[in-house]
């Protein structure tokens, strides 16, 4: 009986020595700590209701919005990024994708 006493104290006195110590949590990462947000504007009288984004070969952005545009922002990371209208009058799109270096497809509802 004292063996199975004193193994018992022997397994519990140092987890209870754990418990009683307080515990330090890790700190929660937080969103920049996996990536880099960057705001762009818009341009003035356009509502970019944003569906896709696709990086193209020359490091321009592909937008496209649910209102059925499809944007190319040139220099997306400068102080003034220069969006041109690629498309229009399409229905919900849903993301562009570049196939081919050439092309632009798109998904949509």
């Amino acid at each position: 009986m004292k063996n199975i006493i004193r193994k018992a104290a022997c397994f519990l006195l140092p987890l209870a020595a754990t418990l009683t110590q307080p515990a330090f949590a890790q700190e929660t990462p937080k969103e920049e700590d996996y990536f880099r947000i960057m705001k762009l504007s818009a341009p003035e009288g356009t509502l970019l209701e944003v569906g896709g984004l696709t990086v193209l070969p020359s490091g321009d952005l592909g937008v496209s919005t649910r209102r059925g545009d499809v944007f190319i922002v040139e220099n997306p990371t400068s102080n003034r990024p220069f969006f041109r209208k690629f498309a229009s009058g399409l229905h919900e799109i849903l993301g562009p994708r570049l196939e081919r270096r050439r092309a632009v497809l798109r998904t949509t509802r």
